[in-house]
């Protein structure tokens, strides 16, 4: 037997068995530009930027993060 088939079909059955869904590009989410731009400078901020673009845009991924 072809070792790749007989290892996909474990994964696919231990997926099966574990309960989880299998994501699908319906599953998918689009990021809009202003998101990305958002998280952009708040993983600055976290990284020690400590310029008020930075530091806003941490304060905001905050409050969206705790709703």
């Amino acid at each position: 037997m072809n070792l790749e088939l007989v290892a996909r079909d474990a994964r696919g059955r231990a997926l099966e068995n574990s309960k989880h869904r299998v994501l699908t590009d319906k599953d998918r989410v689009d990021i809009t530009q202003e998101l990305k731009q958002l998280y952009f400078h708040a993983g600055r901020a976290s990284a020690g930027a400590r310029d008020y673009l930075a530091v806003e845009a941490y304060k905001r991924y905050q409050s969206l993060e705790s709703k």
